[in-house]
């Protein structure tokens, strides 16, 4: 009796970039990479590389699991795959891992942007609260919402007579989302109004991309905690939870020289993500946070875990009895950045009184065709496209916490 020993995926993540795979055809229709058709996905996909701008490796921890449990991890030009050692089970007719996972097993990857031009034509806020503030993915319907193939959460819901910068991507229902709504530049000063463009839906269900929900408060040595209560440390309660669910107690600093911070040291905790409550009976002041502590080196730009178990089925990695997923049951996840659509200016002697025209999308494919009004009233057709997509935040006086995104194209004539 024979038996075969060979490496099979056990998950994989798709890398999707619309800036690179969305495209502007010759009629002028904007179309959404997953909406073309497989013709030209595939010329698009052809020329995509998802390296050149985001560089995605294990962590140290994490490359010790891997090794343990023996797989390998690739970054391919569109996806990362984790392939597992596994064995052909005759009773399943299935593979298996060759070592089984234990199922409170994770797989902790961290993201690098690699592009210093990434900023500029990806739609993420341009500024993080607190400055401790990155990107954080796992596979976990329950704990926070998403929808199986996406990593990330759904977006904030819109709400009535707020403002937002532009770009900025929400949902219209968080409970039950049915648009994705990106939010267009203030409007006037004296009665403000905001437009929001409804993103097209992929298999009648909006997509999800990365959002302001996704950011995690990451630490190193020190976690920095405000709580904007001045000398209360006697009555503040700090709760620690590890990431198995159980309570620790790292060591904390509170309150030191008359500040309303708290720290937390992580130095002899794992990586992982924690959870804090702070709570404050005198002033009823309490705030909960999540923490992810990482303990490669210089804090990474994101970071994506993958559970062995999870709390949603849809996004476990193995079947019910053990065995690996086959075929188009493969656990692929994905991972979706939006390109920014922006306000294009033209500038030079022909353009002094400075006409905008826009949003419009900012894509590596296809030209957007514009017109505007020159200095003399006239219209100019068919003016260029941004050359390169540097982006300038702009504030007016009247909305000085709103920006609006502008690219400038001069025009020497």
């Amino acid at each position: 009796m024979g038996f075969t020993i060979s490496y099979k995926p056990l998950f994989e993540i798709r890398l999707l970039h619309h800036y690179f795979l969305d495209s502007v055809s010759e009629n002028e229709d904007y179309t959404v990479f997953d909406l073309a058709d497989a013709e030209l996905q595939q010329q698009l996909l052809a020329n995509y590389d998802s390296r050149k701008f985001l560089h995605i490796q294990p962590t140290e921890a994490c490359a010790i699991l891997l090794r343990q449990y023996n797989c390998v991890f690739r970054q391919l030009a569109d996806k990362i795959v984790v392939a597992i050692k596994s064995v052909w089970d005759a009773v399943s007719e299935s593979y298996r891992p060759e070592m089984p996972l234990p199922s409170d097993l994770a797989f902790t990857f961290q993201i690098n942007i690699v592009d210093p031009n990434f900023i500029h034509y990806t739609n993420i806020l341009l500024e993080k609260s607190q400055g401790q503030q990155e990107y954080f993915f796992e596979n976990r319907a329950l704990t926070n919402r998403r929808t199986y193939p996406s990593l990330s959460q759904w977006a904030p819901q819109r709400s009535a007579g707020t403002w937002y910068h532009q770009g900025e991507i929400l949902v219209d229902d968080a409970a039950a989302p049915s648009q994705t709504l990106i939010a267009e530049a203030i409007l006037g000063s004296g009665s403000p109004t905001q437009n929001f463009t409804v993103d097209p839906a992929v298999n009648d269900a909006p997509v999800n991309y990365v959002n302001r929900n996704d950011w995690c408060l990451f630490a190193g040595k020190i976690c920095t905690l405000d709580t904007g209560l001045i000398e209360r440390s006697q009555n503040v309660a700090v709760t620690v939870w590890h990431p198995s669910g159980v309570q620790v107690y790292p060591k904390i600093a509170a309150f030191e020289d008359h500040t309303s911070k708290i720290q937390i040291r992580w130095e002899e905790w794992e990586e992982g993500l924690y959870q804090i409550t702070l709570s404050d009976p005198v002033s009823s002041y309490t705030a909960d946070h999540r923490v992810f502590v990482y303990k490669s080196g210089a804090r990474p730009e994101g970071i994506i875990r993958i559970h062995a178990v999870a709390d949603a089925p849809e996004y476990n990695l193995l079947t019910e009895d053990g065995s690996l997923r086959a075929g188009n049951q493969l656990r692929t996840f994905e991972l979706r950045y939006k390109n920014r659509s922006t306000t294009w200016r033209y500038l030079g002697s022909q353009f002094s009184n400075i006409p905008e025209s826009g949003p419009h999308p900012l894509t590596q494919h296809g030209f957007v065709a514009i017109s505007v009004p020159n200095a003399e009233g006239d219209t100019v057709n068919l003016l260029p496209n941004p050359a390169l997509p540097m982006v300038k935040a702009e504030r007016t006086l009247a909305f000085t916490e709103f920006y609006k995104l502008v690219s400038e194209i001069y025009i020497n004539s």
